[in-house]
């Protein structure tokens, strides 16, 4: 699952970082579910983290869920 997890923040994080409009890209919200289970990699929280920083994605644009299963 943390393998797809990290596929999925990747793809959404470079789908933002491309987007031409960056205005209303730091205007809005994305929320991005991960699963609970991807927690338990002691390394996840660095991954979201680091790739967040090199993506230029603004931070506060984000939410990260926690699915339910």
């Amino acid at each position: 699952m943390a393998a797809l997890d990290r596929w999925v923040i990747n793809s959404a994080l470079a789908s933002l970082a491309d987007a031409e409009n960056t205005l209303e890209i730091s205007l809005a919200t994305f929320c991005i579910n991960v699963s609970a289970q991807s927690f338990r990699d002691d390394s996840f929280v660095d991954f979201i983290e680091a790739r967040v920083a090199e993506s230029g994605v603004p931070p506060d644009t984000l939410c990260f869920e926690i699915t339910e299963t």
